[in-house]
């Protein structure tokens, strides 16, 4: 038989090898409501950003501009369409909304249950 202070060390005071465990735990589960929730807060500034960087549109996505040009010959304006990509209000709700997932699924991430060994 060990001898009551042999183990002590392995031990907080008043606890049991199974608190040891819950401790453990319970880091993991904050470290992943920290990290999804800082992943959240990235995909939302790199979404803004691009979208800032793209030329943000006030309506929906548009994958043609409308450009005029001018006819140096007869001078007639004339519209022209260019094939540019630019994001509009859809992508910012997207932004929006995975986000808040992101966010909500961090607040599912609970804390094991205490487990009882004796």
């Amino acid at each position: 038989m060990v001898s009551q202070g042999t183990w002590s060390f392995l031990e907080r005071p008043g606890s049991d090898y199974g608190d040891l465990r819950q401790t453990k735990n319970d880091e993991r589960s904050l470290h992943l409501k920290k990290s999804l929730r800082f992943l959240a807060l990235a995909f939302l500034v790199v979404m803004m950003g691009w979208r800032l960087a793209a030329g943000a549109h006030r309506r929906w996505t548009q994958t043609s501009v409308a450009r005029k040009t001018l006819d140096e010959i007869t001078g007639i304006e004339a519209i022209t369409y260019e094939k540019r990509f630019v994001p509009g209000l859809d992508f910012v709700t997207a932004a929006i909304l995975s986000t808040a997932l992101l966010v909500g699924a961090s607040f599912l991430v609970r804390r094991h249950p205490p487990q009882n060994h004796r």
